[in-house]
């Protein structure tokens, strides 16, 4: 299990009248898990979750309620096998 911290930071510029706003993205976690379990020692079934608490990402505007954008991020999950000769 693993949980990543994306701090505040700067996304860059976006064009405003006779200015320019800074664009910042909001701090956000992941929070991802993976499992494997060995059927034999040539045969292994996996299982793995990323973003599993379906975090987004967020931008403002110079401004904290300046709303800019979102980025949308689905859970994903992933389930397969490994065979080994």
């Amino acid at each position: 299990m693993a949980y990543n911290y994306r701090s505040k930071r700067f996304g860059g510029f976006v064009a405003a009248a006779d200015d320019n706003l800074a664009v910042w993205n909001r701090a956000t976690g992941y929070l991802d898990a993976s499992a494997s379990f060995d059927v034999t020692p040539n045969f292994t079934m996996f299982v793995q979750g990323s973003n599993l608490t379906k975090e987004n990402e967020e931008q403002y505007a110079q401004f904290k309620n300046f709303w800019y954008g979102s980025s949308i991020f689905e859970r994903r999950v992933t389930f397969g096998v490994r065979i080994r000769n």
